[in-house]
């Protein structure tokens, strides 16, 4: 049976499943998706990124992208994004390398947001690809930027949510740049510091002392935090916004907003897709190989156990271990 989920855009612990939602033609399935931070991100994000436009339904609800698998028509399968639901509705049409998405809605996001690939690989490379693809691309082109940028300046970069897939990811490439700090929850504490890829580990519940100088990224988009170490560490801070895995999280107005697919277009435009995509996957083939031993993977399977599980994401009740892995209509072959 036909379904997907809906969130109310103003209040996203406000769900429903539709069953059985009428299509304008006949659907692709969606085969699995990938449930991390990200889908979080575009479900708060979603009216200032365009987010909520990529898969439409009656106002005021939402139905949350998440990076996926469908299987087309024609028996192909294609990565890109999908709805939280057992169904995909997509214009596909040709394109170098795969296809782009050409709904009207589509024109409100960029157009990164519109590319599917063919999927490739064995199950667990084409796993990788779901659960790692976005966020390591994301820290692959901050580190890119702010080496740009010489950091700010910064004497030391702290990073909350340090646990998050997205802050490891930057982590990993962070290398030879300030001291790097990672803040994360107290619970989480351990499993930071077992991935050995920051100098330093504390926790944000604490708001720790911060040296004169330090540039906070922020992964969590949750304005009481960065309120709390502002006033805890006087005006010497410097904020840039990554993302929000925080159901508080702010509107994104304030401080620096970092846009990973702006700054995908700019490195596509500079130095052709070829080389951008021979970067990116030598970045997730090292984040897998590296993070082997940090995370375990569980299959969440069917309506009811994925809305579960978004709902535990939304709370902040899924470890950092745990990876999930949605498949809509069970395991498929």
């Amino acid at each position: 049976m036909a379904w997907r989920y809906e969130l109310e855009r103003e209040d996203l612990r406000s769900d429903r499943i539709e069953w059985n939602p009428i299509f304008p033609f006949k659907p692709g399935a969606v085969l699995q998706l990938a449930l991390t931070a990200n889908v979080v991100t575009y479900a708060l994000t979603g009216g200032q990124f365009g987010y909520w436009k990529l898969f439409p339904t009656e106002p005021p609800r939402i139905v949350p992208p998440a990076w996926g698998e469908v299987r087309l028509a024609n028996g192909t399968i294609a990565y890109g994004l999908v709805p939280m639901a057992s169904h995909a509705i997509l214009r596909l049409e040709p394109a170098k390398g795969g296809w782009r998405e050409t709904s009207d809605e589509r024109a409100a996001v960029d157009r990164g947001y519109n590319r599917y690939l063919p999927a490739a690989g064995s199950l667990r490379e084409r796993e990788d690809a779901l659960l790692f693809r976005p966020l390591v691309v994301l820290g692959l082109v901050l580190d890119r930027w702010l080496r740009e940028e010489n950091w700010f300046g910064a004497s030391q970069i702290a990073v909350t949510s340090a646990s998050s897939k997205s802050a490891l990811g930057y982590a990993l490439r962070h290398g030879d740049g300030p001291p790097l700090l990672g803040l994360t929850s107290a619970r989480n504490r351990d499993f930071v510091e077992r991935t050995m890829v920051y100098d330093s580990v504390a926790a944000h519940d604490e708001l720790p002392q911060l040296a004169a100088g330090t540039l906070i990224l922020d992964f969590t988009g949750d304005p009481s935090l960065i309120r709390g170490l502002s006033e805890r560490n006087g005006d010497a801070l410097r904020v840039v916004r990554i993302g929000a895995t925080h159901a508080g999280a702010a509107s994104l107005n304030d401080d620096t907003v970092f846009f990973a697919p702006e700054r995908i277009g700019r490195e596509i435009a500079l130095n052709g897709l070829e080389v951008f995509e021979r970067d990116r996957a030598a970045a997730i083939a090292e984040f897998a190989s590296r993070s082997t031993d940090w995370f375990i993977r569980e299959h969440v399977d069917g309506p009811d156990a994925i809305v579960e599980a978004f709902r535990d994401l939304l709370t902040g009740r899924v470890s950092p271990e745990r990876l999930l892995i949605a498949r809509p209509e069970g395991a498929f072959e």
